[in-house]
């Protein structure tokens, strides 16, 4: 029987903001009602996944990195790249291991305060990751923009991961002038650490409303499959084909 968790679990609350914003729409209350099941169906992986015996992928980060806007939890970007890390890091022939521990809502602040303590007490009871990969920061933009602390904190972020691990862009970056510049520092970051940066809604050919969730906010499954390509891109894996992603929704 494993041991507890080494640091607990962060509680999942609904922002208030969102809360007045579902009594308001039907598609904003049915992605806030996936945040607790979702976090869930991790929290059951993880579990397993940390008795697993075998190398983890670490996904840390926001709603976005728990699939917040999919169908499903494994139809966000970590479900969709999942298969393509599994056909080219497993080693055994079985899926390799996934310890989710983003929260929904979370900020960069967030991530170092309780992910990257939980992460970094994991590695030392697991030992070296088959892969880590980040997604933080949207949150930030959204709901306070300073540009100062949000290069600050992902300076930290930056410093605590490991060669190799991924970053992802912020999605916000052709509205935004914040996030334009918050990527401008993940690039900096990962040349100054030996990171990657994972370029995600690079691609046009998906129509804008089909890659958003029912809130209009979350990406749709189509919109993580264009996440998971940039990661996949970052870390030279090709996808397998998507089954009809262009059906009308």
């Amino acid at each position: 029987m494993s041991a507890p968790l080494p640091v607990p679990r962060p509680d999942r609350k609904v922002g208030p903001m969102a809360l007045v914003l579902a009594r308001a729409s039907k598609g904003i209350a049915a992605v806030v009602d996936q945040i607790d099941p979702y976090a869930e169906y991790w929290d059951a992986r993880n579990d397993e996944a940390r008795s697993a015996g075998r190398p983890i992928w670490f996904v840390l980060g926001d709603s976005t990195a728990q699939g917040i806007g999919a169908p499903r939890p494994d139809q966000g970007w970590v479900g969709q790249l999942a298969e393509a890390v599994d056909r080219t890091a497993s080693t055994d022939g079985q899926p390799v291991p996934i310890i989710n521990l983003s929260v929904s809502g979370a900020r960069s602040g967030d991530l170092i305060d309780v992910q990257l303590p939980r992460y970094e007490a994991l590695v030392a009871e697991l030992g070296t990751p088959v892969l880590t990969t980040v997604m933080i920061g949207a949150n930030d933009v959204f709901r306070s923009p300073n540009i100062s602390r949000l290069r600050r904190n992902l300076g930290e972020i930056a410093e605590r991961l490991p060669a190799g691990a991924i970053l992802a862009s912020l999605p916000q970056a052709g509205a935004s002038m914040v996030a334009k510049l918050a990527n401008d520092r993940l690039k900096e970051l990962a040349d100054q650490h030996g990171l990657l940066i994972a370029r995600i809604n690079r691609r046009s050919d998906i129509p804008y409303r089909q890659r958003l969730g029912q809130d209009r906010f979350h990406p749709s499954e189509y919109g993580y499959r264009v996440w998971a390509e940039g990661f996949a891109e970052a870390l030279g894996l090709t996808l397998a084909p998507m089954i009809d992603p262009f059906t009308p929704r």
